[in-house]
């Protein structure tokens, strides 16, 4: 079975920043509680919008904003049972 993996997206826009977090994998409320729960000291959480799951923090800007460019990518793995971080 794959690990999951999640993939946070940061892009410009004509109107300001974004960030945008998509997953291959299975990805439940329950998993993005636990992300929220990581996330809650950098004052952002995941919020699921019409397109998928997106991080805020901030101002929100909609992934759908017209010339977005991918600005970075950053990709986060489920560590496996028994690693240390």
């Amino acid at each position: 079975m794959p690990r999951t993996a999640f993939e946070i997206k940061s892009y410009t826009t004509g109107t300001g920043d974004g960030i945008r977090l998509s997953r291959t994998g299975p990805f439940t409320d329950e998993v993005a509680a636990m992300v929220n729960e990581r996330l809650e000291p950098f004052g952002a959480d995941l919020v699921h919008g019409p397109s998928g799951w997106y991080l805020r923090s901030g101002d929100y800007r909609s992934a759908s904003d017209a010339n977005s460019d991918l600005a970075c990518t950053l990709v986060l793995n489920r560590d496996p049972v028994g690693a240390q971080a």
